[in-house]
Formats: structure tokens, sequence, C-alpha cells
């Protein structure tokens, strides 16, 4: 079957995000046995087949069905107009990656949400099947006119982030202090960082035998950090492993109110966290409490500093308890989020469009191959290549750790 990506991000060399989503997606796509139309930039994939923008109609014409992944920016839903080209389009899909409320956080007006509101509902009769994350996602799509709708969380890649990925000497660097990581966008408006550092300068007197590590860049942080926080340069995706194993804890906070509170959400490091055998800590109430289980898998709390303050204490003094609901967050991802098994769910939705078409179409296409998740994972079994063995880790500026506020930097070798 070929697929018909579209996709506005580069998917080569992932770094966060989108381009994460985009890679696995034409990964597992191609490994299943199916061929990835896109027309926007070159991915290495020998499966992945480029067109050049003015080869769209060839591309429209080669596509057994277009995929879609939407966000807060408006611009390819448009193309979702093609499927007034009789035979020209096949079935159309639609993955919602936010619902048009999150750009207020982005600093769009309410009168541009109203308006892509307006442009879901004038394209939703083309959209054969829709997938969300959470659903929140799915009651949206449903309002503004898609019937088929499927609700597929997120993953994470189980082989590239994995608990023994630890690193030894960058534990001996902070003399053993029990660990909490925070990694992704410092300056994301959606991020809570303000009670990270608060709870930081709680600790910063009171705990010597806690730190915090941010994985970000400086541009939502302030000028001087409690000498309890300690920052990391951005390090590519594939790197990431090793930075999150050595940790004990990942910390998810969310600005609550403007409604946030009030929605659901996927993002990626909740999973990548679990992967890497850390408990996590969330805002009870918050958008991704409900894939937090309480007590089992990390902690829920009421999103103030002092409750993160003695959470983080409690896990320090009982650090047996939080390898406990580390392990289990990663037999929960292995079970139910990695990357193979969540591509496979939307691919079952892509077949099932598929088989659905018309038969005026279906004869314009010829015969589509069945899909077997089965047949192809046993043939693709080995297909995952093993992250590199000797897992370096980025070293601190000057190599002093040590320093109050110090910002680590990573090697040059990943250095971007």
């Amino acid at each position: 079957m070929n697929i018909g990506l579209w996709y506005w991000t580069p998917t080569i060399r992932p770094s966060h995000g989108s381009h994460i989503h985009g890679h696995y997606l034409i990964k597992y796509f191609t490994e299943f046995g199916h061929r990835v139309c896109i027309c926007w930039y070159h991915d290495p994939n020998p499966r992945c087949h480029a067109y050049r923008r003015r080869q769209l109609l060839k591309f429209l014409r080669d596509s057994d069905v277009h995929y879609f992944r939407l966000s807060n920016t408006p611009g390819l839903d448009l193309f979702s107009l093609l499927k007034l080209v009789p035979l020209l389009s096949g079935p159309l899909v639609w993955e919602l990656n936010a619902v048009p409320d999150n750009a207020r956080f982005g600093g769009w007006s309410a009168s541009y949400v109203n308006r892509m509101r307006s442009w879901h509902r004038l394209l939703a009769p083309f959209v054969d099947a829709g997938i969300c994350h959470t659903d929140d996602q799915a009651d949206y799509l449903r309002s503004v006119g898609v019937r088929d709708v499927s609700v597929i969380h997120l993953g994470t890649d189980t082989t590239l982030l994995r608990p023994d990925l630890g690193c030894a000497d960058f534990k001996r660097r902070f003399e053993g202090r029990f660990l909490a990581v925070w990694a992704g966008k410092t300056a994301g408006q959606w991020n809570d960082l303000r009670t990270l550092l608060w709870a930081a300068r709680i600790l910063e007197r009171r705990r010597r035998d806690i730190a915090f590590v941010i994985v970000g860049d400086s541009s939502g942080l302030p000028a001087s950090l409690p000498s309890n926080v300690y920052r990391i340069e951005p390090v590519p995706y594939a790197r990431m492993g090793p930075v999150l194993a050595s940790c004990d804890c990942g910390i998810l906070y969310y600005r609550l109110g403007h409604g946030y509170d009030r929605r659901r959400y996927s993002p990626l490091k909740l999973y990548d966290y679990m992967a890497s055998g850390l408990p996590v800590l969330a805002q009870r109430g918050g958008p991704v409490a409900y894939q937090v289980r309480g007590g089992e898998t990390g902690l829920l709390l009421d999103g103030t500093p002092d409750s993160l303050a003695a959470a983080l204490e409690r896990l320090a003094d009982n650090r047996q308890r939080a390898r406990q609901m580390g392990q289990a967050a990663r037999r929960w991802v292995e079970e139910e989020f990695d990357w193979r098994q969540v591509v496979a769910r939307k691919l079952a939705v892509i077949e099932r469009v598929v088989q659905g078409r018309t038969e005026s179409v279906a004869a314009a296409r010829g015969p589509v191959a069945s899909y077997d998740h089965r047949r192809w994972r046993e043939q693709t079994s080995g297909a995952i290549v093993e992250p590199g063995g000797d897992h370096e880790m980025p070293e601190p500026v000057d190599g002093d750790v040590d320093r109050p506020g110090c910002v680590v930097a990573p090697q040059a070798a990943g250095a971007r």
C-alpha cells in the first residue's frame, strides 16, 4: 500500500516532538511493508519516495490513502479539499496533534481559534477517519463532524530508551544525589517550570542530596538558577537514553488554568520517562494525570512547590520504592506504548478506510494488499538497530559539575 504522508516537519535526525513522531511513522509504515510517499522534503528511508512539488499530481495518483498530521498551524488541512477531484485522491485520514484552543498558548487570538474550528467544520465531510491521542481530541473531531474517530496514544522507543543505559560516571559527577529530570522546550508557555524552580529553592538548603537536571535551552529560564539545578544543552534524541536512565524520576508539570487543566494530552516525554524506568511526578487533575497510575508508575501531586519538594524527599528517602515504580512504568510502556504497537494501531485504521472505499476508487487504484500485523511483525522482528554500547554522556562545562547553577554542555560529537 502507498501511504501519502502530509507532514510539514522533516523527519531526518529527529530531535523533538513532531520530528520524532514523523520519524517513527515512516520507520514503521515501511517496516510493516508499505511505501511512504512524501511531497515536501526528502527522507533517506529506501521505501520512502519523495516527490518534487511540481509532481503533486503524480503524488496524488500514486497514493492509495492520504495521511494528514494536523497541528495548530493551518495549511495542510486545506489540502483535504483535493477530495473534490474525483479519482485523483484516495481515502483521507486526519491525525490530530492538538485542538485549536492550544494555539492560545502560542499567542494566537480567540478569533484565530474560531477560524480554525470553522475550517475544520468545512473540511470534516472530506475526512474518512480521524486519529487522536486523547479522548478530548476525539470529542473535538466529532464536534466538527468527523464521524469515524479512533483514540491512539503516542509512544516511545523502548529499544532506544531503557533503564540499563544509565551511566555510573554521570551519577558520580553528582555525588550520588537523587536526580529529578525535566526535558523539553523551556520557552513553551504550556510548561510549568516555575513550580519546579520554586521546589528547587525549597530543597536548596534543606536537602543537599536532591538535585534537578533540566535538559533544554536557556531561553525560558531565569538568568540565575538555584545551586541544585543543572542544565544540559539539548542533545539529539538518539542520545537521550543514557541521560534519562541516569536520573531517578521525571517531572511533568504543566501550567494550569485557562482551560488547560481541563484537557488531556499525550506528550512524548511522558512515555520517554517511563521507558527509561523513571517514576513520573505530575499534577493531580492535570493534562497527563490520566496516564500516570498514582502510587504505581508515579505520583500525582496537588501542583504546589511544597508538594513537589515533599514528594522528592519521600522518593529520595526510599529509593527502592522509586525504582519499583519506575519498573512498573517500564512494563506499562512495553505493553502499550512502544512505537511499533502504536503505528500498528494506526495502520489498522488506515487499512479499514482503504478497504471501505468505493468500488470506483478501488478499480482506479487496483487491488490493495491486506495488512497482516502478525506476519509483518515476524518478518521485521530483528529490524531494530540497537544503540551504541558505550553510552557516552554530556560533559560538564570546565569539568565542574558542583558549581552552583552549573550549565552542562553536550560533547562536541553530539552538539547541534
